[in-house]
């Protein structure tokens, strides 16, 4: 077991929280019930009086940060970045959050995916009776989203009671997004728009009310913006830029084309026009793919698809060689060249 470093707040939470044991006699630690709850060992640990609200993590986040509004100088500029750990894998839900989406209708089911798993992955719990925690699926990761949802609110509800809501920015948004079950697949880690696109909605001072803007951003563009509005140069090797002026409520994006990458694949998002345009290059054949993409065994593979019209990445593009020409330059250096032949023959085929 590893030793308890003190920035590690949560585990020494969990660690420091006494709860019943089995038999209700004894006395364990709540990290007994996390581990328990986490590597589904035993339902003896993991229920539902033992795994609340009160050890979950993103509550416990929750409360850090209303500890820290607390102790914030009132005369001075703050900023602060609450992380919620949720909504993550193993995605777990306690008893409370679990039966506050069984019963509903409409769980989305998966992506171009087998009905073998189809039922598993929309709702684990719609068809047992128990009273225990439960993990996976997507109605148990929509049930994240909604404790999150309060946990924000309660958050925000405590800046407004310091007083400081009327001049605070608020950000929400997300570091990656999830397959969850798209295409037979999960987790992230991958070129298509459930992985790589997260939310991002802002409220506050010179914010335009419901002013919705469509064009690529880039969530790296959050520290540029959070420094302009505080009158802070950017250092001479950062490459963020404001969202100020789109906050505003202008029509006009700070980026010519967004860009991300991970390991054997790099993506360019680019507007043409009144579309919004998606290159993805790979190293061979992508992986974990729509089946609706070819495995073509070559050195690079190039896939173009209108994030603006087809949200689920099933229709690529194959006869638009000119917008590939325009996003193409794009690609870091060396990935999907110009020499190579596949790539040479989708740049010039009209």
């Amino acid at each position: 077991m590893r030793s308890l470093a003190a920035h590690e707040l949560y585990r020494r939470f969990l660690e420091q929280t006494p709860m019943n044991g089995i038999d209700r006699t004894t006395t364990i630690k709540a990290f007994n019930v996390y581990e328990e709850c986490y590597f589904k060992i035993t339902d003896q640990l993991c229920s539902e009086d033992r795994f609340t609200e009160f050890i979950y993590p993103d509550d416990f986040v929750q409360r850090e940060a209303v500890e820290l509004l607390n102790s914030m100088p009132r005369d001075k500029p703050w900023f602060m970045q609450v992380n919620f750990p949720g909504p993550h894998p193993p995605i777990m839900s306690t008893y409370a959050m679990a039966e506050s989406v069984k019963n509903r209708n409409g769980h989305q089911s998966p992506i171009d995916m087998g009905t073998s798993e189809k039922d598993r992955m929309e709702c684990p719990q719609q068809n047992i009776d128990s009273k225990t925690p439960q993990f996976g699926g997507r109605c148990n990761y929509g049930a994240e989203l909604e404790n999150l949802d309060r946990l924000m609110k309660k958050t925000v509800e405590k800046v407004e009671t310091l007083g400081e809501l009327d001049k605070t920015l608020v950000c929400i948004t997300g570091d990656h997004g999830e397959m969850l079950g798209d295409y037979g697949f999960h987790g992230k880690k991958v070129p298509w728009q459930a992985s790589i696109s997260v939310p991002l909605i802002c409220f506050g001072p010179g914010v335009a009310p419901g002013n919705v803007f469509e064009d690529p951003v880039t969530t790296l563009d959050l520290g540029g913006t959070f420094m302009d509005l505080a009158g802070v140069p950017l250092g001479p090797d950062m490459t963020t830029k404001s969202l100020r002026s789109i906050l505003q409520g202008q029509k006009v994006a700070n980026r010519d084309f967004v860009a991300s990458g991970l390991k054997d694949w790099r993506v360019v998002v680019k507007k043409v026009g009144d579309t919004s345009y998606k290159l993805v290059c790979c190293k061979g054949d992508c992986q974990k793919t729509p089946k609706t993409v070819p495995q073509e065994n070559t050195n690079w593979q190039m896939l173009l698809y209108d994030t603006t019209n087809d949200h689920y990445d099933m229709h690529p593009i194959w006869n638009k060689p000119a917008i590939l020409r325009e996003l193409q330059p794009h690609l870091p250096k060396g990935w999907c060249p110009r020499e190579d032949p596949m790539v040479a023959h989708r740049l010039t085929r009209d």
